[in-house]
């Protein structure tokens, strides 16, 4: 997921006269992104700053949370008003209070050796949230829920996780007319790992066969052509396309088949912000292939026709041999093989083409849903049913 601060950096160094002078508010961005990192790690193996507070970090840890503590603390609101001596300074003292208290809590349990390591989710009122839930669920998702309803709900959940009394406790089971029940509950099915991938509706034994790894390194080609398509959306399609590469090349089994994905890589300033050190970069070859799936994606939206799959992927690829067709020719494995090559090339497309129509619809779906009132006024209006 592309994070806020780093598409201002990517916006900025694009040129955009729009976001000139922002370094500020994406390193702001960034100091927040961080602190929400460090405030909610989960899992003990994660890495950077998400990785949970152990002794042999904490010092760099804790350096860094008071840091971005002290920036909370001073910062300015555009009238030259302190933010912490505003009416609604309370989000930013409580943020920094937050930071400083976890990271003094942390070193203390783990320089005393109570703890090896300490996931600060943990520490967070999440599950106090979702208890509430499980609460508003059992009364009819109802906000203000009475005594009684609550009582009820309660010995739902006790009964439902099987929660026994420790035999240590001075408190039995019956006191309160409870008793638990051993369950179990249904055993889950196990999902189809078996899901059809893109390459099924062609003749793999044809990709393994054919050696065309020479296409992109032997071959003088104009894939390097520019398109109608701006810088902006160049790099946000290369950005997809890393992904695709990544999914189809696992597909894949042929070396040929993997050097044409791969090879003569196309840069995108967007892939080099965003990279952490696992994104891969698209050949020219893919680059321009979904550039061409764009255009036609773009045509076929603004004429208001009839958006498939099917009907993009081809004058996606009638777009692409109109355009580097020639060169295409040449190549002496695409003389020899030619569904060698169309077939990887459907394949590519028609994942971009799923991906595009997806985020299409959800774009349309969010226009014609409009508001959801419910939402807006569930702390007002009790709704039937809620």
């Amino acid at each position: 997921m592309l994070t806020f601060s780093k598409a201002l950096d990517f916006s900025r160094l694009l040129g955009l006269s729009t976001f000139e002078g922002s370094e500020g508010t994406a390193k702001f961005i960034a100091d927040v992104d961080e602190a929400f990192d460090m405030l909610n790690s989960h899992s003990p193996i994660a890495r950077g700053f998400k990785a949970p507070l152990r002794n042999s970090t904490i010092c760099q840890q804790k350096d860094r949370m008071m840091t971005i503590s002290s920036r909370l603390m001073t910062l300015q609101l555009p009238s030259g008003e302190p933010a912490v001596q505003h009416a609604r300074r309370m989000s930013v003292i409580s943020f920094a209070f937050t930071l400083r208290s976890v990271a003094q809590l942390a070193e203390e349990l783990l320089l005393k050796g109570a703890c090896s390591y300490i996931t600060t989710y943990r520490l967070s009122q999440d599950h106090l949230e979702l208890f509430f839930s499980c609460i508003r669920q059992r009364g009819g998702w109802n906000n203000n829920p009475s005594a009684s309803q609550f009582r009820y709900a309660y010995r739902k959940l006790l009964v439902h996780a099987d929660i026994q009394a420790p035999s240590s406790s001075n408190v039995a089971p019956t006191m309160e007319g409870i008793e638990t029940l051993s369950h179990q509950g249904r055993p889950r099915k196990e999902k189809d790992a078996s899901d059809g991938d893109a390459l099924s509706s062609f003749d793999k034994n044809t990709l393994e066969e054919i050696n065309i790894s020479a296409f992109l390194g032997d071959v003088d080609h104009d894939y390097g052509a520019p398109s109608g398509l701006s810088r902006f959306s160049e790099d946000v399609v290369a950005y997809i396309g890393g992904y695709i590469v990544r999914i189809v090349s696992k597909q894949l089994t042929c070396d040929g088949c993997l050097d044409i994905l791969l090879d003569d890589e196309a840069s995108s300033i967007l892939i080099i912000i965003r990279d952490n050190g696992g994104l891969l970069r698209p050949s020219a070859f893919v680059l321009r292939l979904l550039c061409s799936a764009e255009e036609a994606f773009r045509l076929d939206q603004s004429k208001c026709r009839k958006l498939s799959v099917e009907g993009i992927v081809l004058k996606s690829f009638k777009c692409f041999i109109f355009k580097h067709g020639n060169k295409l020719r040449r190549c002496q494995h695409y003389l020899e093989e030619p569904n060698h090559i169309l077939s990887l090339a459907k394949v590519i497309l028609r994942k971009y083409v799923n991906i595009r129509l997806r985020e299409h619809a959800r774009r349309v779906t969010e226009a014609h849903r409009g508001v959801q009132v419910r939402q807006m006024l569930t702390k007002q209006i009790l709704f039937r049913n809620q």
